[in-house]
Order: structure tokens, then sequence, then C-alpha cells
């Protein structure tokens, strides 16, 4: 993240990868289960100060740990993101 630039941007080459996230997630609740954790929390649900942007300089969202995506014009709302249904997946049952 380049915080000094206004608005503040993610630095030239940042890519958004959902499936990667989603992955390590998966992987972390694997090695949990393993390991015979009944549960576990994922630390963090959204991240309204990393909005996401359609333009992808400013889409700070690709740099956030959020499973949901908010918006700039509205925080409060969200929208699932790859790991968010990947924990949903594990837990439906």
């Amino acid at each position: 993240m380049d915080w000094f630039a206004d608005p503040p941007r993610l630095r030239r080459g940042t890519a958004r990868n959902e499936s990667v996230r989603a992955g390590y997630v998966g992987d972390l609740l694997d090695l949990y289960e393993a390991r015979g954790v009944h549960g576990a929390f994922v630390f963090t649900f959204a991240m309204p100060d990393f909005p996401h942007s359609e333009d992808p300089a400013h889409d700070l969202d690709a740099a956030g740990f959020g499973v949901v995506r908010t918006s700039a014009d509205d925080p409060a709302s969200w929208e699932p993101k790859t790991a968010f249904h990947e924990v949903a997946r594990r837990y439906r049952r």
C-alpha cells in the first residue's frame, strides 16, 4: 500500500488473487482439523478502510484480509469473497 498517495493506492504490480486467499484459509482449517481443533475464528470479516474499487490501483480490498468486500460508497454493505465461501462450505455441515 502507498499510504502517502492521496487517495491511498496499491503499489504497482499488486494483483488480486481470490483463489490463493481461499486456499490459504482452507489449508489452515485443514491443519487445525488434523490437529483436533473443532473450530476456528477467521480473524477479519470486513475491512471498510480497504474498500473495493473497479479501478485496480485503488482497489484497496485486494490488499485486505477480509473475507467480504465493502464499497467506499456504502461501507455497511458487503459482498462475500471466495474465502468467505470456503469457510461457509466447511462449516455448513
